[in-house]
């Protein structure tokens, strides 16, 4: 007798497994070209790759300008590069050993922005672009603040050209231009705006003029003196306050007034010195799409630095700041690295490209019947969802892997300068995630369930589930089945050729097309004439519409008969003809269609 216990968990596990193996066998290089897929695409960055680098990165435009120098007695000529062989755009990528020295800068505002308040200064030098610069005290010692405040600048205007940058630092220098991302160059020094000079009170038409830096990057600068004026705020509170009236959609007049900086000295005395510095950080210009520019803070602490020096010491005592220089740098070359620019994207599409593999692979085995099948041969949806899941991780895993080796062995820094336990924790992750999406969304395709083929007690079941479903949603159902129809819809809609002829709940389909009975009668074949003329008796009107092998049946309008006429009818017919069977029978979903798919094809046809 055979063994009617189900299979167990392995063996289902193993069919499936088998199943999954023989169908890539079948389309083994169909999975050779999905692997050798990543082998394509970094192919195509390594294309793009070199492809800038020869039109871009090697340009002229983007290295240091060389020149060919002839050396004394030589035909030859050497080539040397350098700043002062090259253009502006090209002076960035050269080699820069010893960066020029620039003298430490205080940024202030324009003359039209400086801070302007009937107790602060007078409003006319806006007119006259002369206002002073302003800079804020408070602490808790102001007879300190005062001290410390006279110290801040000089009343005097020296000027030593043999020491040129110490004689520059030991003034206070100020410009209205914001800070460089780097110091190879001071946009300040750069620029044709004037250098400013800080002192406690100017001169008329004071003036000097300077030359700054080594050929060919040499500028000469005008430099003014400006009014430094420093006001005592009693609290920091004031200070904030002040400075948030300075911008303009904090001032009700609608005006900028700006100051240089304030200085909190908070509990400094003889033995302690704790100063907060307030300052514009808005002008390092962080937006994030250009490197940010530098502040122009170190001036501001070195200023203060002295004036506490000067304090405990004597006026004579300085400790100057006297230059900032930025750090030597190599020959650079303009270099993009392609991979890197648009990996998250890319790599993110080239992981993505297993999704509608796997999705593809779900539905194909729900349109073509396959998970039914697997049930109806008892394999359960435990061993199926698990050999699935298998399957698709070691075939992403197989794809990820060459990825991975194809993109290492050709050099993109993407793989490289990653560390590959990053990579297999995103991959094994982001695998995971698509098989999953792909089991979800596979729910969504191919909803299609045939009803034919189940034995009576399967299709009711399916019938009850159907019916309890549409309870609280519609649902759309196309069947050849007429009792199908007739027990699960609502409403229904006869189509012929591709066209809808009639729509209705069954009811009113049987009332609109049908109104007659249907009598049908077995007999003989050469009784077939005979049931013709008893059936005329009965109703004249009578159609018949079905004969086959001496069975007939025939449309009966019922207003012309009583169903009783027609039983006498019969039973009379029975003592000389042979009936082995009949029946009479009210109109039938399955009589409506076939009289409107007869009418519609008749339509059809004429048309």
């Amino acid at each position: 007798m055979a063994d009617s216990d189900p299979a167990s968990f392995l063996t289902q596990a193993n069919a499936i497994l088998r199943k999954n193996l023989t169908y890539q066998k079948r389309n083994v290089w169909s999975n050779v070209r999905l692997i050798m897929i990543p082998f394509y695409l970094c192919l195509v960055l390594v294309g793009i790759q070199a492809l800038f680098d020869s039109q871009v990165s090697n340009s002229l435009d983007n290295q240091c300008g060389c020149k060919c120098i002839h050396k004394t007695g030589d035909e030859t000529c050497q080539m040397v590069c350098g700043v002062e062989y090259s253009t502006r755009d090209q002076a960035v990528f050269c080699a820069i050993p010893n960066p020029q020295p620039w003298p430490p800068l205080i940024l202030i505002p324009l003359p039209r922005n400086r801070v302007v308040d009937a107790n602060l200064t007078n409003v006319s030098c806006k007119q006259r672009n002369n206002c002073p610069v302003t800079i804020l005290f408070t602490g808790n010692n102001q007879s300190l603040g005062a001290t410390l405040s006279r110290n801040l600048f000089r009343r005097s205007f020296p000027m030593n050209y043999s020491d040129l940058l110490f004689s520059l630092a030991d003034n206070v220098l100020a410009t209205t231009y914001k800070g460089s991302p780097t110091n190879y160059l001071d946009a300040g020094i750069v620029s044709d705006r004037f250098i400013y000079n800080i002192q406690s009170r100017c001169t008329p038409n004071s003036k000097v003029s300077f030359s700054l830096g080594q050929s060919p990057l040499n500028f000469t600068k005008e430099m003014r003196c400006v009014q430094g004026l420093n006001l005592w705020i009693n609290s920091s509170r004031e200070i904030n306050d002040d400075i948030f009236k300075g911008y303009l959609k904090g001032n009700s007049e609608g005006m900028i007034n700006e100051i240089v900086a304030a200085y909190d000295l908070l509990d400094t005395n003889r033995t302690n010195f704790n100063v907060n510095i307030w300052y514009n950080a808005t002008y390092q210009d962080d937006s994030g799409n250009m490197p940010p520019k530098l502040l122009r803070v170190p001036r501001l602490v070195s200023l203060m630095s002295n004036a506490y020096l000067q304090y405990l010491k004597s006026p004579r005592t300085r400790m100057l700041l006297e230059f900032v220089k930025e750090m030597p740098k190599p020959e650079t070359k303009l270099r993009l690295d392609i991979a890197s620019l648009i990996g998250a994207v890319f790599f993110t599409w080239v992981i993505l490209l297993l999704f509608p593999v796997i999705l593809t692979s779900l539905v194909y085995e729900k349109q073509q019947r396959l998970r039914i099948i697997m049930k109806m041969h008892g394999l359960g949806d435990g061993p199926y969802w698990m050999i699935t899941y298998t399957y698709f991780l070691a075939i992403s895993t197989s794809y990820v892997i060459c990825l991975m080796i194809f993109g290492s062995a050709i050099g993109l820094n993407f793989f490289r300068l990653n560390d590959y336990s990053i990579h297999f924790v995103f991959y094994f992750l982001y695998i995971n995630l698509q098989i999953s999406l792909a089991f979800l969304a596979s729910s969504a395709f191919s909803n299609v369930e045939t009803a034919s083929g189940l034995d009576p007690a399967s299709r009711m079941n399916l019938w009850t589930v159907i019916k309890r479903a549409k309870t609280n949603t519609a649902i759309i159902l196309t069947t050849h089945s007429m009792e199908e129809a007739e027990f699960l819809c609502d409403r229904l809609g006869i189509f012929v050729d591709g066209r809808l002829q009639c729509i209705g709940n069954p009811k009113e389909l049987k009332g609109r097309y049908g109104g007659s009975y249907v009598l049908t009668m077995t007999t003989a074949s050469e009784h077939e004439k005979d049931v013709e003329v008893l059936v005329q008796d009965v109703s004249p009107n009578a159609k018949k519409i079905y004969n086959i092998a001496g069975t007939q049946k025939f449309e009966i309008p019922k207003e012309e008969v009583r169903i009783s006429e027609v039983f006498q009818a019969v039973e009379k017919a029975k003592s000389t003809l042979k009936v082995f069977a009949w029946g009479l029978a009210d109109t039938t979903l399955e009589d409506v269609f076939i009289k409107v798919a007869r009418s519609g094809q008749a339509f059809n046809v004429f048309s």
